[in-house]
Order: C-alpha cells, then sequence, then structure tokens
C-alpha cells in the first residue's frame, strides 16, 4: 500500500452554525429531520449520516485533495512524496445521503448501510460560511476553496473562484437566443454607467488597470518541516511536529515563473496529418473523439461508455448532424449492446463529472481495481446486493482514466536524442492532439497550453519505452481581457488554433456589448516542457460545452446578462476519479482497445469513423442491436452556429478598424 505525507490546512472560514433568514441560528449542516433513519410508510429508509474519520470515503477525499493540493503548490522536493490532507479544513465535516429501499422483513441495520447496502449514497461537505445548501459535492468542487484558504490571506471569499463563492447564479427571464445579440447591441449604444461594475477579485482589478498580477504568496498550510525517509514508513506526523510551512520560494509558488522576455515568439501551428485530426480541429464539428471514454443517456440515469465510432447525418432540416456509437463499459462476464447516439446532449465528457463509488458493499474499497476483483463472486451476489454491470462500468473508467496510449509515431531519435515523438496521444479518457490546447495543472486556471511535440524520452542507457518518460512541449497562454477601447493592446494571436479563436469571437460578439470589455488570449511562455502527469485533461469550447452542461435555457440567461463561464473551471481533471497518484504518468498500452481490457466485449474495435476504412463506417440500423434512436433536436450550439452563421473567422468583429485575424 502506497505511504502518504500529511498535510495540514493553515486557516479555515468554517462554521458549525450560521444565521438564516429569520435571523436565527441554525446548524451547518443536514437539517435534524434528515438524519432520521427509520423507514417511511413505502420502507424506504433515505436520511443523512456523518461520515466518521477514517471511513474510506473520509480518507478518499482526505487523499485526493492533498494530491491536487500539492500539484498547485509543491515542486520538485515534494514531487516524489504521496500527499493526503491531515484533516479538514476546521468545522468543515463530510456527511453521506444514504437511501436504501428495505424489503419488508429485512432486519438491515444503520450500521450496514453506512458500509454501502443502499440504492444510493452520495457524500457532501458542509461548513461553507454561507449556510448548509451551500454545499460541495465532490474533491473537485471543493478544491479551489481549499487552494483559495491556502493562498489568499486576506479572508475575502472575492477572490475564491469556487462554485460557492464565484456562482453565476443570475436569475432573469427566458429569453429567445436571437434576441440576446439585439439587446446587447442596445446595450452597448447606450452611454457608458459612471459606477463600474465591481470586480470579481483583486486580480481582475489590477488586470483590468493594467498593472502586473500580484505575486505568489506563501501558501498557508502546514507540512512537515523533513521529510522522512520513504524506507521508514511512518507518517510525518509522528516523525517530526507538524510546523507553519517554510518552504523555499520555488516551493511556495502556485505557479512557475512567467516568462519575462519583451518579445515572446509563438511556435507555428503545423497542419493536420490526417483527415481525423482535421475533423477534430474544426470548430464545433465534433465534441466527442472515437477512443474516448463518455457518460451517455440512459434515460433515467447515466451510464459510463467508449466511443467506438462517429459519423455525421443529415437531420429533417437537412443540417448536418454528428452520430455517434457507443460501447457501454461492464464487468467480463455480461455487456450491453452498442448504442447509437444522435444528440450530443446525451453525451457528457468523462471528466465533467465525479465517478461515483460501486453499488455493491463488497467492492467498495478503495484498494480494488478492475483487475482485482473477482467478478464472478460478485455477479453472484455474495459481496452484497447492487449492479455488477454499473460497478464494472465504475470501476472500468477508473483503469482507463489511468491509462495512455501514444498513437502516429512521427520521428524516431532515439540513437541521437533518446526520444521519439508522436502526433496524439490517447490521455486517461481522452484524445490530444498535436496543435491543440490542453489544461494543465502547473499554471493558472486561466491558462492553457498549445501542443507543438508529444516526446517519449528514454531513460539513459535504456532502450525501454516502458521506462521511457512522455513530455508535452508547447506554448502556455494566459486568458485576458481589456476594455474595448483599449484593443490596440490586444496580443498578436496568429498561431492559435481555428477552435480557440472561434470560441473567443462567439464570447466577444455577446459580453463586448453588454460589459464593454474584450477578451484574448495572451503568449506568455514559449517551447514550455511538461510531463504528461501535469496535464489536467484536453480543451473544450465554452461556446458548445457550456450549452449542454449548464443547460440551453440557463446558458442563454447567463450570456444575455454578459456571463460566460471558461468550460475548464466545470471540468475535473485526470486523476480525480482514479486512484492516480500525485506525479505518476500512468500504465501506458501500446493500443487503445488493450486500456479497455475485458470491460468490452472481445473484439470490439476502435474506429476512426469518416477516417477509416468504408467497411468501418456503417452503424447497426437494427434498434435491437443499437438501440431506441434519440430525437432527432436541433442542439443548443446549432441554434447558436445558424444564428450567428459563422461561415468564417473573425466575421462582423472589428478592432480599431482592423479585422480580428488569425488562420482558418
Amino acid at each position: 500500500m502506497a505511504s502518504y505525507r500529511l498535510i495540514y490546512p493553515g486557516s479555515s472560514d468554517g462554521t458549525l452554525e450560521t444565521i438564516n433568514k429569520k435571523k436565527k441560528k441554525e446548524a451547518n449542516a443536514p437539517d435534524e429531520s434528515l438524519m432520521n433513519d427509520a423507514p417511511n410508510a413505502k420502507g424506504v429508509r433515505d436520511f443523512y449520516r456523518l461520515v466518521e474519520i477514517g471511513e474510506p470515503k473520509e480518507v478518499e477525499w482526505r487523499r485526493k485533495l492533498g494530491g491536487m493540493l500539492m500539484r498547485e503548490i509543491g515542486n520538485d522536493e515534494t514531487a516524489p512524496f504521496n500527499w493526503i490532507l491531515a484533516v479538514f479544513p476546521e468545522n468543515y465535516r463530510l456527511y453521506e445521503h444514504v437511501k436504501i429501499t428495505e424489503p419488508k422483513g429485512n432486519g438491515e441495520t444503520v450500521a450496514s448501510a453506512s458500509k454501502g447496502a443502499a440504492d444510493r449514497q452520495d457524500t457532501y461537505l458542509y461548513g461553507h460560511p454561507f449556510g448548509r445548501k451551500k454545499r460541495y459535492r465532490s474533491p473537485a468542487d471543493f478544491f479551489n476553496h481549499l487552494l483559495w484558504l491556502a493562498e489568499d490571506e486576506t479572508g475575502d471569499h472575492d477572490n475564491c473562484t469556487c462554485k460557492i463563492c464565484a456562482p453565476d447564479d443570475i436569475q432573469c427571464a427566458d429569453d429567445l437566443f436571437p434576441e440576446l445579440l439585439k439587446e446587447a447591441k442596445k446595450e452597448s449604444k447606450k452611454e457608458p454607467k459612471q459606477t463600474p461594475k465591481p470586480a470579481t477579485s483583486a486580480t481582475e482589478v489590477q488586470v483590468k488597470q493594467g498593472n502586473p498580477a500580484p505575486p505568489a504568496k506563501q501558501p498557508m498550510v502546514v507540512i512537515p518541516k523533513q521529510y522522512p525517509s520513504q524506507s521508514q514508513g511512518k507518517s510525518p506526523k509522528a516523525a517530526t511536529p507538524p510546523v507553519k510551512a517554510t518552504l523555499p520560494p520555488a516551493a511556495a509558488a502556485a505557479a512557475p515563473p512567467r516568462n519575462t522576455t519583451p518579445m515572446l515568439a509563438a511556435t507555428p501551428l503545423a497542419h493536420p496529418k490526417s483527415h481525423e485530426q482535421e475533423l477534430d480541429s474544426q470548430y464545433a464539428k465534433f465534441l466527442f473523439r472515437p477512443g474516448e471514454l463518455v457518460w451517455f443517456s440512459r434515460g433515467a440515469a447515466w451510464g459510463l461508455s467508449v466511443i467506438i465510432n462517429r459519423t455525421t447525418f443529415k437531420d429533417a432540416q437537412q443540417n448536418e448532424k454528428p452520430k455517434y456509437l457507443v460501447q457501454p463499459l461492464s464487468h467480463p462476464y455480461g455487456h450491453s449492446p452498442v448504442k447509437v447516439i444522435s444528440s450530443q446532449a446525451d453525451l457528457r465528457p468523462w471528466l465533467a463529472w465525479s465517478c461515483p463509488a460501486p453499488t455493491i458493499p463488497g467492492l467498495n474499497a478503495p484498494t480494488l481495481t478492475y483487475n482485482t476483483v473477482d467478478w464472478k463472486t460478485a455477479v453472484s451476489g455474495q459481496f452484497g446486493h447492487g449492479d455488477p454491470e454499473v460497478d464494472g462500468s465504475i470501476l472500468a473508467s477508473k483503469m482507463i482514466d489511468e491509462s495512455f496510449t501514444l498513437i502516429q509515431g512521427l520521428a524516431n531519435n532515439t540513437v541521437t536524442t533518446g526520444e521519439r515523438t508522436y502526433n496524439g496521444i490517447y490521455f486517461g479518457g481522452e484524445k490530444i492532439w498535436v496543435g491543440e490546447a490542453v489544461r494543465t495543472r502547473t499554471t493558472g486556471g486561466n491558462e492553457i497550453m498549445i501542443v507543438h511535440e508529444i516526446i517519449e524520452r528514454l531513460k539513459q542507457g535504456s532502450v525501454s519505452a516502458a521506462a521511457a518518460s512522455v513530455l508535452l512541449r508547447g506554448d502556455i497562454y494566459r486568458f485576458t481581457t481589456v476594455q474595448s477601447n483599449a484593443t490596440s493592446s490586444l496580443p498578436s494571436m496568429n498561431q492559435l488554433p481555428a477552435r480557440l479563436l472561434r470560441d473567443l469571437d462567439f464570447r466577444n460578439r455577446f459580453i463586448q456589448p453588454i460589459k464593454n470589455e474584450v477578451s484574448a488570449w495572451k503568449l506568455t511562455q514559449a517551447g514550455r516542457t511538461l510531463g504528461i502527469q501535469d496535464i489536467k485533461g484536453r480543451w473544450y469550447e465554452s461556446s458548445v460545452l457550456l450549452p449542454i452542461l449548464q443547460g440551453q435555457a440557463d446558458f442563454q440567461n447567463f450570456l444575455g446578462h454578459g456571463f460566460m463561464k471558461d468550460a475548464g473551471g466545470e471540468m475535473n481533471a485526470r486523476g480525480d476519479s482514479s486512484s492516480l497518484l500525485n506525479g505518476q504518468a500512468g500504465k501506458r498500452f501500446i493500443n487503445r482497445e488493450d486500456a479497455f481490457g475485458p470491460a468490452v466485449p472481445k473484439g470490439t474495435k476502435v474506429n476512426r469513423g469518416l477516417d477509416g476504412p468504408k467497411e468501418d463506417q456503417g452503424f447497426p440500423e437494427d434498434e435491437s442491436v443499437a438501440g431506441p434512436q434519440q430525437p432527432l433536436e436541433m442542439s443548443a450550439v446549432d441554434e447558436m452556429a445558424d444564428f450567428l452563421n459563422m461561415e468564417r473567422l473573425g466575421e462582423g468583429l472589428e478592432y480599431n478598424g482592423q479585422g480580428w485575424g488569425g488562420q482558418q
């Protein structure tokens, strides 16, 4: 079992009580009436319970939070160790929502329910000073708040970017989408207001005023002053008393130093090397890719599957739409048939949601993996009641999340440099190409990397690919905003992929007239090299993905008021839902199908869709095989694209008399 080093929260804003709207004190926890575990008239026990310190779920939350925190504030000294949060910040407590349908005469106890024998078990972290209705649903949900507690000395919640402190809960009337742009244009013709809109953070104030961002502060966390050797097997708490963190500057920085060279040269974009890569480089063409792990709608619930094919079809209005063939994941002894998905709204990226715990109590141990489970015993029910197919998909998804596969080898210079380069990589549940953007762990949340090289570097004196490190080399860009009258200071973006520019163009069409500001991507570092363990996942267009994640109506409401989140802020990172430890690259597979293992039927093949052989492009027409077709509806993003008629980049937008620029 892996050993962990402890990290202690140095501050907390948590409260055990809050004042409600009636000016009365109430517990900052589930209402007392919800803690009653007695069955109702239908024999259903639906209640909350406090998760005790040391329970598997409580430990799993702290392990994930500790790992994510040290990825952000750690350095080379801390990287060799696995980290776990010693305790939650003061007054933050984990509760579990348990729902059990009991057959008559069942004498099941609360204790057995707490071990997982339930229809559903969801965990929530309570303690935020905004009250018990403001709770966190997952470690990834809480992480931004934990990072704010570690780095911000002011205690100002406006500086926090978590979903509770910085929500977009703007309530307004439903508007027809075409009217939004008209309203925005009307707004832009009005006299500017004298009172500026309050900034959401101190950093935003300084950026808007043209001042540099404040330097990184010493993280307010408590960690061991000295690290015991890995052979000791003792916790740092026992080896040496915890002290206030006094790390060297390199360890204290949440992000690497910025490149201060006056003139940075962006790396030229390479041309796509296959038709499939070209399709994936197009704005709003396909949101999902063959070989990717996705959530898919089963109707009343969501399941986990892998995309094995994709194509296009024409709807009743003769509009070309994407269509996907997915294979649901399962245990090795039974698989559901493939399913045709003809609406992207019925799919979600793997990293959009956190993976739930298994439904079978015996599979709820953190140390169990898909390949170590005795599935025959699990299917027979000896591990407890639950759904083995669902649990098979859950554990298989974690296995896939920890995998990676390099694809389309380019140059092999191992004799002279010890390096090989590739054109793409299956990265956990996603597929990434050279020439596109990824989200990074080592830079701020508003920075991305444009990947220009995927490198396999052999260890010195070794020819083993299994021991090689995998690196991504590219340019770092920071999202920035300036006032509309200051567009002369906008950076050059002529080496950005078309998808980024089209998404930026969409954003500015609506936000600029309302907020009188223009957004851009600014080059901050050229030729940066990162390990794949430093990558969160691929970048998605906010204008394409947010209408699906938020719902079209909410997205339109936000947009009509000048609010448009970054889709990356709504996503997890690779490793957040699996047991991938801090600093680990994961397990390499030669073929993508090998990473799926027996979670898919034997012989399952990932096709290249429109880029593959014609015999691979067919979709099953028999609904008994493919499952019922989804209704052919125009998705939110299709309506937007039709309305905006974005046939060419930068259409209709000018800054200082010049077009947007960039390359299609």
